[in-house]
Parts: structure tokens; C-alpha cells; sequence
């Protein structure tokens, strides 16, 4: 159970640097996708291209 949505953001951010390292290939799989979040892909790729701390600061 996560109390804030820090923790949630800290667990997200662990889950897609852990998936990073195994380099797993789930784009073309929507079901795996979900599992993690509906927006897994977006947020997936801005962390490739070294936005998405940038993006998240801004909201």
C-alpha cells in the first residue's frame, strides 16, 4: 500500500530503470504495458531521450 505519491513516483521510477537494465522489450506487447501503468510506453521513451525528470519538475 503506497501512502503518497511520492512513493508511488519513487516505485515507478525503480520499476522503469530496473526494466532499463534488463532491457526488456515490451513495446509491441500492450498487455505487459498495462500491467505497469497506461502511460508505460511515453514515459518509457522520455526516459530514453533523458526528458522525463525535466517533464515531471514541471508539473
Amino acid at each position: 500500500i503506497l501512502k503518497s505519491t511520492h512513493h508511488k513516483f519513487m516505485i515507478d521510477n525503480l520499476i522503469y530503470a530496473i526494466l532499463d537494465l534488463m532491457d526488456v522489450k515490451l513495446s509491441s506487447d500492450e498487455k505487459h504495458k498495462s500491467l505497469f501503468s497506461p502511460q508505460f510506453a511515453y514515459r518509457k521513451r522520455l526516459t530514453k531521450l533523458g526528458n522525463y525528470d525535466s517533464i515531471v519538475q514541471n508539473k
